[in-house]
Parts: structure tokens; sequence; C-alpha cells
């Protein structure tokens, strides 16, 4: 059983902008969560322990992460991924 991606109300398309949303809604439950963390400036190993993973599993999701969300590697990933979670879902 699939949980609801938490975006993906019209609501959060029509008030934040579609583009950022839809991105976002891409994402896995759990590639949400680990990005939520970046978003409150956790580090790797501090979300790893809280979602009871492997540090290395983090970075392999942020990798897919910053893929999905179309951020490149000469931009400060967790930085433009933090804001793109805080502007949609402020």
């Amino acid at each position: 059983m699939s949980t609801p991606n938490p975006i993906s109300s019209q609501d959060d398309t029509t008030r934040f902008g579609y583009e950022e949303a839809s991105k976002l809604e891409l994402l896995t439950r759990r590639q949400f969560q680990i990005l939520r963390g970046i978003a409150q400036g956790k580090s790797n190993k501090t979300i790893a322990q809280e979602l009871g993973i492997k540090t290395n599993t983090v970075g392999n999701h942020l990798l897919t992460i910053y893929r999905d969300l179309e951020i490149s590697e000469d931009q400060n990933q967790r930085v433009v991924a933090a804001l793109m979670f805080h502007k949609v879902l402020r």
C-alpha cells in the first residue's frame, strides 16, 4: 500500500506553482522525508539516524532527488533543494 504524496493536492499546485509541485510529486515518500531533513538543515548522518537507514543510503537518495528536481552539480545542491521544498510547502 503506498502512502499518498503530501503535496499532491490541487491547492498546492495552484498556490505554489505547478512546475515546482509537479517535480516534488516525482519523489518517493522516503525521498520526501530526506528532502524535508535537508530543508531543516540536518546532516546526512542525522537524517539517517532519524529514519533508521545508513548514511550512504541518504546520499544515494539525494543524488536521485537532485536528478529528479533537475538540480545541476554546479549548483549548491542542498541549498537549491531546500529552497524548492520551502517555496512549495511554506
